[in-house]
């Protein structure tokens, strides 16, 4: 595996604030319009520009904390021990990284190659496997289809056997991609079949066509309108069915407030604090109980110590679970 430096590139060597994202990798490509490749001096020169124009924008730099070139290179941005600026929720907790490819380019060999070594590399350095699209933190098209598609799959091997999964998630109809505005397309898929939907979806998070059928079963189910788009009267009507047909009314554990759980933080604890929220009455409406603590759940959790008149501050340790143990007696 091979690096470029920032000073190879021309950037500086500390961009943004000093920070330890291990959670894991957030994936980003460049955008719609196609990346030209040529030279690796022209690499060098694309991420100057981005560095540029990520200062333009009010940042302190390059977004990125790595990018991929299409040589395979890995070009440094911010590095791993910088707080990024590439996806809010995540910019703390995990590493950006940026394939150097448009949204109609498939990575190259190099690049696939590339982004297995370094993976392994930065596991040598504390950072977990979880590996999230852009578009898991917020709604966007980024890392685009073919990216997205080998999340999902966890297929990085040598190019071109990942099929490009339908959908942008840009919010239209057919195979413009779904809407995850209000909640994520996997959970999208998990309430349809918790509503006895058959045969069932695969939980993958990926739209398609099986999705787009079941979304409209589901809307025709409980009673709005039926365009395959699940915005905020299909959550409505979803929560509406949800409280009078008993689905919420399982029992639900209220995890310890010790250790503490705060952003960042993953795994069944999460999970469990995150199926309280939601039954203590709080909204988790577009990742539910993903088992990831990022923003959505932080917001949550702060409505909810608000409302229980405890000191709001997003962390949830033994006050906040003695206040969610008391509401949901």
């Amino acid at each position: 595996m091979q690096f470029d430096t920032a000073a190879q590139i021309g950037i500086p060597s500390s961009i943004g604030s000093p920070g330890t994202p291990r959670t894991g990798i957030a994936v980003h490509y460049i955008g719609a319009s196609p990346v030209s490749r040529g030279s690796h001096d022209q690499c060098r020169n694309q991420v100057r520009g981005w560095h540029r124009y990520h200062r333009s924008l009010g940042w302190q730099g390059v977004g990125y904390h790595l990018l991929l070139c299409y040589h395979g290179i890995v070009m440094t941005g911010r590095g791993i021990n910088r707080i990024g600026s590439h996806a809010p929720g995540a910019n703390s907790t995990h590493i950006g990284i940026c394939f150097m490819v448009g949204a109609t380019q498939s990575p190259t060999d190099a690049q696939l190659k590339a982004f297995r070594d370094l993976r392994e590399w930065l596991g040598t350095k504390g950072v977990g496997n979880q590996v999230r699209p852009h578009s898991h933190f917020i709604s966007t098209s980024c890392p685009g289809n073919h990216l997205r598609g080998r999340i999902s799959s966890g297929n990085w091997g040598t190019g071109g056997t990942v099929t490009p999964v339908p959908g942008s998630g840009k919010g239209s109809a057919g195979t413009a991609g779904g809407m995850t505005s209000v909640r994520s397309i996997l959970n999208q898929q998990k309430a349809i079949n918790g509503m006895g939907y058959s045969p069932k979806l695969v939980e993958d998070g990926i739209w398609g066509p099986k999705t787009n059928t079941g979304i409209r079963w589901a809307q025709s189910k409980i009673g709005v309108k039926v365009d395959g788009l699940w915005g905020t009267d299909t959550e409505t009507a979803y929560q509406s069915y949800q409280k009078h047909s008993g689905k919420g009314n399982t029992s639900t554990t209220v995890p310890s407030g010790t250790p503490l759980i705060r952003r960042g933080n993953t795994g069944t604890r999460v999970r469990q604090l995150q199926r309280a929220l939601i039954k203590s009455g709080e909204k988790l409406p577009k990742y539910q109980d993903d088992g990831s603590f990022g923003t959505e759940t932080q917001n949550a959790l702060k409505s909810f110590q608000r409302k229980a008149g405890i000191a709001v501050d997003g962390v949830y340790g033994p006050k906040s679970a003695t206040a969610l143990r008391k509401r949901l007696k």
